[in-house]
C-alpha cells in the first residue's frame, strides 16, 4: 500500500505567478515598461532626450512587454504541469525566447522596411536586447514568485484560521456528543463520563493554537479520543487499526495534522455505508522523515473526492508546505474499496 501509484495534491506551478489578463495588471505592467524605457533612455541620451528615440523605444519595449503578458496567459496550462521550480525556468525560457524572436523581427523590419537602404542585420542589437530582457525577465518573474510566494503562504494561513475556527465551532458535531451524553448518563454512566472526557481533550486542542508543534504520538491520542466519541454514534459501523512499531514516536508533527485526515475518512468514507467499515493508519519513520498512510473503506464506486474533503485536504498541504516547505507531500488514491491519503514530511523542516 505504501509504495501504490497515487494522485498528487500539489499547489500548480501557474499559481507562482500573477494572472496578468486582468485591466490593474497590466497598467502596473505598461507603467513599469515606461519606467525603463525613461531610465533606458536617460542613461543613453543624458538630461536632453531624444523624444523620437523615447517614441520608438516605448513603442518596442511596451510592444515585447504586452506580448509577454499574452504569451504568459497562453502558457499558464503549461506550467500547471510542472512543480513552482520548474515552472519558474520554463517560463523564463519561453520568455527570453520570445524576446529574442521579437528582437529578430525587429531588425527584418528595419530592414526592409523602416530603412530599408540598410541590409546589414544588427546582431549586435539582437545580442544586447535579448541579454537585457533576460536580465530584466529574471528579476521580474523573481519579484512576482516572491510576491504570489507571500499571497499563496498569507491565503493558506487565513484558510488554516478559518479551518480551525470551522473545526471548533462544529455544532452539529458538539450536539450529537452533548445528546449521546445525555442519553448515556443514566443507562450507562461510566460511557457518558468517557465520552465527555474524549470530547473535553478534543475541545482543549482544537482552542489551542494550530500552528505550534506537537509529537506524533500527542496527535494520535487525539485521534483516539475523536474515534471514541464517533465510535459511540456509528457503534458496529466503525472499527480502526493502528501500526506505529515501526514510527518513532516522539518525532515532531504539526498540530491537528493528523485528526482532519481521520475525521475526512469517517464522514466521507465510513458513514456512508450502510455496512459500516474501518479506518487503518500506519505510521513509518527513517530517521527524521515520517510517513503516515491513512486508509478508509469506501464504496467500490466511489472513484472522485468529495468537494470538502478535497479542500480539507488542500488546505493541510497549505499548512504542510508552510511548515515544512519542500520537505512535505500530501498524496491521494482510490484503491478499489480503499480510500487512501499519505502524509510525508521530514521533522527536520519544523521552524523553531
Amino acid at each position: 500500500m505504501l509504495f501504490s501509484r497515487q494522485k498528487a495534491i500539489k499547489l500548480k506551478g501557474a499559481d507562482i505567478l500573477p494572472d496578468l489578463s486582468t485591466h490593474q495588471a497590466l497598467m502596473v505592467l505598461m507603467a513599469l515598461a515606461q519606467i525603463v524605457v525613461v531610465m533606458d533612455r536617460l542613461l543613453s541620451d543624458g538630461p536632453i532626450i531624444d523624444w523620437e528615440a523615447l517614441g520608438l523605444t516605448t513603442l518596442y519595449v511596451q510592444w515585447q512587454a504586452l506580448s509577454s503578458a499574452l504569451v504568459l496567459s497562453l502558457i499558464r496550462p503549461i506550467l500547471a504541469k510542472f512543480n513552482e521550480f520548474l515552472a519558474l525556468w520554463v517560463a523564463f525560457g519561453f520568455l527570453v525566447a520570445w524576446a529574442l524572436l521579437i528582437s529578430v523581427v525587429v531588425q527584418f523590419l528595419s530592414i526592409w522596411w523602416l530603412v530599408s537602404d540598410n541590409s546589414v542585420m544588427d546582431w549586435q542589437f539582437v545580442q544586447k536586447n535579448t541579454l537585457l530582457s533576460a536580465i530584466l525577465i529574471g528579476i521580474a518573474l523573481h519579484y512576482m514568485y516572491l510576491q504570489r510566494r507571500l499571497i499563496i503562504q498569507h491565503k493558506a494561513e487565513v484558510d488554516a484560521r478559518l479551518l480551525a475556527l470551522q473545526s471548533k465551532m462544529k455544532p452539529h458535531f458538539l450536539f450529537n456528543s452533548l445528546n449521546s451524553v445525555a442519553q448515556l448518563i443514566y443507562q450507562k454512566p461510566q460511557q457518558a463520563e468517557d465520552m465527555l472526557v474524549d470530547l473535553s481533550q478534543l475541545l482543549r486542542a482544537s482552542l489551542g493554537n494550530d500552528s505550534a508543534d506537537s509529537s506524533i504520538e500527542e496527535e494520535w491520542a487525539l485521534c483516539e479520543h475523536y474515534l471514541s466519541i464517533e465510535k459511540h454514534r456509528l457503534e458496529k459501523r466503525l472499527d480502526w487499526s493502528f501500526d506505529f512499531s515501526n514510527c518513532n514516536l516522539a518525532l515532531p508533527m504539526l498540530r491537528l495534522s493528523l485528526q482532519p485526515l481521520i475525521e475526512n475518512a469517517v464522514y466521507h468514507g465510513i458513514q456512508m455505508l450502510a455496512e459500516g467499515g474501518e479506518i487503518k493508519v500506519k505510521g513509518v519513520s527513517f530517521g527524521t522523515k515520517v510517513t503516515i498512510v491513512v486508509e478508509n473503506s469506501v464504496k467500490a464506486s466511489q472513484e472522485k473526492t468529495h468537494k470538502g474533503q478535497q479542500m480539507a485536504l488542500k488546505n493541510l498541504q497549505q499548512r504542510l508546505a508552510r511548515r515544512f516547505g519542500g520537505y512535505s507531500s500530501l498524496s491521494e488514491a482510490h484503491l478499489g474499496r480503499w480510500y487512501q491519503v499519505t502524509l510525508v514530511y521530514d521533522a527536520k523542516g519544523v521552524e523553531g
